[in-house]
């Protein structure tokens, strides 16, 4: 007797589809017996229901004709039905995922009606989901050319065929963010309603139905993973689609269980728990007044007429946001400080799997060390596109919060972008996706950079950031310990199935990181309640101002000091076995060294800061990068090793370091100085094929020339502050907790200001200011 899977997949199906149908009718009996009318929400899942139960179908009559059988035991008069089954389950799968969260989404339009940002947020998760599926299904519609080769046994030579099973595993990092787009789009609204935590808990849960779909969605890939790179296609195909199918049942029932809650409270009433008279309140988005129980969640969508009223009864629902000046103390700091540490971490975790992608790709594709820099550049590069447009934009009109959150995704939806980039060995593709990994990284740096150094007090604002950017260097070397000797040899050890630790690892990390975007999304972080000045207008202060000339030598030098790290970071494997003749195993523990170091560098540098004033530090250490890189072309052994290891030592304070001098005493220009300094970043990108050009005709030794002759024009900025009296008087006064004034910073006279205090201790509170950036006292 042959050994097929078709029996388990004909049980799964049926049971599944069964389980669907079942929620479904009880979805419209639900609707119909207590809000008297069907919606259109309703109509599209009974649409996702008939198609699903179509892709069942065929799936089921697949495994009638050999699908679920090893390749080899299928008979020949099998192979004609199979591909057109085939054909039939790869088309409607798209189309059956997409109209099962239309229906989500379409039911969020019409619950959240006053809620400005997750309406937008729904639409563009729809325009993401229509598209994606439009695009996909049009794709298997038409995957052979001509057509009548996608239902012969055989493909001619003469027709060209899309391997539709690797589109399907590819596309499902645009499914999976999907999933979790609808999973967080309603959460904030519904942990900041005022129920008890037990009713709170169970509409969570019941609109959390897209996280088990998520998790469908990976078993899925993974199946899918096994059929598109193994030899018995057909014996792992039946679990693959056989998935797929489970994916869509589950959609469906995930998007009808927030609709059952009449039928819960009827007939299971203490599966909802009661409250109060007392707990009810008027606001739109909680519930009815005279129910007792938990009311239909149709309830959610009462307005009142009056605009005015529905916003502020809208915005009545959210908790109050903490003005960041009045968090003044570490043991109020700390829990913020903490949840920044790990975006940070991410972020290193990123940028230290990009470096050990370059290396994978490099040698499993043949890519060549030009196109590897043109990666890392492109990576780079793109700091300058958020900041200095939408991200900035979100930074100054709504905040720390919603731009953290937007970065996050960003990051994590380029993790997820990959996916498919490296299923289909496309260059191009991991070209973009590191691109939007760089968008989002730029995105969150530009909020959770001024957030260290304002939450909490500002005489250890430097502090607070260098610890913070401290979890950045561990994330780097979490990253770097995956990495393997082999890597650093031979090209011919590697093959494709080596870049699929790096897709499961980019996966997990897209996971945590929307994880982590889903926790920031509904707390209530602080934020700088004194009003922002417009782009334009803090840009002209910043720029033409009293503290000009600081402020854009500080960018330039972020920039500089980006490009400098860059260069020893990227080319650290070339000086160790192209310039000291090192062994592979010996260069690899080296940069795994310089990474602990580096991280070792910013905490030790933090507790210094306790001692010594931070320009002074930060002068000290870019002198100290000066000399060690001067003596790094030396190439004298063990000798040369140590100091290269230092340059990576000294270089740690810097970054952090030199933001938070450039923004202290900035007053409302905060905001618009920190999208300056991320877009700085940019900058890095520039010495990286600088360096390779000179590396290919002098050697290593020369091409320290070019980190060695930026450190030199670093030091120009941490001499300036030390010398420029302007300068000294902006951080002095800072450090005594007083801010320099908006006007000085506009370059009005100090004179004309009065009674500007500084006074050692003086308090914001009073001004409701950022105390140390953003304190003013008029007289």
């Amino acid at each position: 007797m042959m050994n097929s899977r078709g029996d388990a997949v004909l049980i799964v199906s049926i049971v599944m589809v069964l389980w669907s149908f079942t929620v479904v009718v009880l979805r419209f009996i639900s609707k119909q017996r207590f809000r008297k009318r069907l919606t259109a929400d309703d109509w599209l899942i009974l649409a996702a229901w008939w198609i699903g139960l179509g892709l069942s179908i065929s799936l089921i009559v697949g495994t009638r004709e050999g699908l679920g059988m090893h390749t080899k035991d299928i008979p020949q008069k099998f192979l004609i039905p199979k591909r057109k089954a085939r054909y039939a389950y790869t088309f409607l799968f798209n189309p059956a995922l997409a109209i099962t969260k239309n229906s989500v989404l379409v039911f969020y339009l019409s619950l959240f009606k006053n809620y400005k940002v997750l309406r937008w947020g729904t639409w563009i998760t729809l325009a993401v989901t229509n598209v994606s599926a439009l695009v996909l299904t049009l794709i298997c519609a038409f995957q052979c050319n001509p057509l009548s080769a996608a239902f012969t046994s055989v493909i001619p030579q003469d027709a060209q065929c899309i391997d539709t099973v690797k589109v399907i595993y590819a596309s499902a990092p645009v499914h999976i963010i999907t999933d979790i787009a609808i999973l967080l789009l309603p959460m904030e609204v519904l942990t900041s309603l005022k129920l008890p935590l037990k009713q709170k808990i169970a509409l969570c849960v019941a609109f959390g139905g897209g996280a088990f779909v998520a998790v469908v969605e990976v078993v899925c890939v993974y199946y899918f993973q096994l059929a598109s790179s193994g030899d018995d296609f057909d014996w792992n195909a039946a679990l693959s689609f056989l998935w797929a199918s489970i994916t869509v049942d589950v959609g469906i029932i995930s998007a009808s269980i927030p609709t059952l809650k009449p039928l819960a409270a009827r007939f299971v009433p203490s599966w909802l728990g009661r409250y109060s008279d007392s707990q009810i309140t008027t606001d739109p988005m909680t519930f009815s007044q005279t129910q007792t129980q938990l009311p239909d969640f149709a309830q959610l969508d009462v307005q009142e007429s009056n605009g005015s009223r529905d916003r502020r009864m809208s915005r009545s629902v959210r908790k109050p946001e903490t003005d960041i000046a009045d968090i003044q103390s570490t043991r109020q700091s700390i829990k913020w400080v903490f949840l920044i540490a790990v975006v940070f971490w991410m972020w290193g975790l990123a940028y230290g799997l990009l470096d050990v992608l370059n290396k994978k790709f490099e040698a499993i594709y043949g890519i060549t060390p030009e196109q590897t820099i043109a990666v890392h550049c492109a990576y780079m590069a793109s700091y300058v596109l958020s900041p200095l447009t939408f991200g900035g934009y979100i930074f100054r009109r709504y905040g720390f919060k919603l731009t953290l959150v937007t970065g996050l995704l960003i990051y994590g939806s380029g993790c997820m972008c990959f996916w498919p980039s490296s299923v289909q060995g496309s260059y191009p593709g991991i070209f973009v996706s590191v691109i939007i990994i760089g968008i989002g990284c730029g995105t969150i740096e530009t909020a959770a950079n001024p957030f260290a150094a304002l939450c909490g007090p500002q005489k250890y604002a430097e502090i607070r950031v260098n610890v913070c950017q401290g979890f950045q260097g561990l994330g780097g070397l979490c990253a770097l310990l995956l990495e393997t000797t082999e890597l650093y040899s031979s090209v011919n050890s590697m093959t494709a199935s080596t870049l699929i630790d790096v897709q499961w690892v980019y996966l997990a990390g897209a996971f945590v990181v929307f994880i982590l975007a889903a926790v920031v999304y509904c707390l209530s972080l602080p934020e700088i309640k004194t009003p922002e000045r417009s782009f334009t207008e803090s840009s002209s202060a910043l720029f033409k101002g009293r503290y000009r000339v600081g402020f854009t030598m500080a960018v330039l030098s972020l920039g500089v000091y980006v490009a400098a790290q860059e260069v020893i970071k990227s080319f650290s494997r070339n000086y160790f076995v192209a310039g000291l003749q090192l062994q592979n195993d010996k260069a690899l523990d080296l940069t795994k060294a310089g990474q602990g170091i580096f991280t070792a560098g910013r905490f030790l540098g933090a507790i210094a800061m306790f001692a010594i004033r931070p320009r002074w530090l930060l002068l000290i250490c870019t002198v100290a990068l000066t000399i060690v890189t001067g003596l790094t072309m030396t190439r004298h052994g063990d000798f040369a090793i140590a100091m290269y290891l230092l340059i990576s030592f000294f270089e740690a304070i810097c970054f952090p370091t030199i933001f938070v001098l450039a923004i202290r005493g900035l007053g409302s220009h905060i905001k618009t100085a920190s999208t300056y300094l991320i877009a700085a970043i940019s900058l890095g990108s520039i010495l990286t094929p600088v360096y390779y050009a000179v590396y290919g005709v002098r050697g290593p030794g020369i091409a320290m020339t070019v980190p060695l002759a930026a450190f030199i024009l670093l030091m120009a900025y941490p001499l300036y502050l030390n010398l420029s009296p302007i300068e000294r008087d902006r951080l002095n006064r800072v450090d005594a907790t007083v801010e320099a004034s908006d006007a000085n910073i506009a370059g009005v006279p100090k004179e004309t200001i009065c009674g500007i205090s500084s006074r050692k201790g003086s308090s914001a509170s009073s001004t409701g200011g950022v105390v140390g950036f953003r304190h003013i006292e008029i007289a």
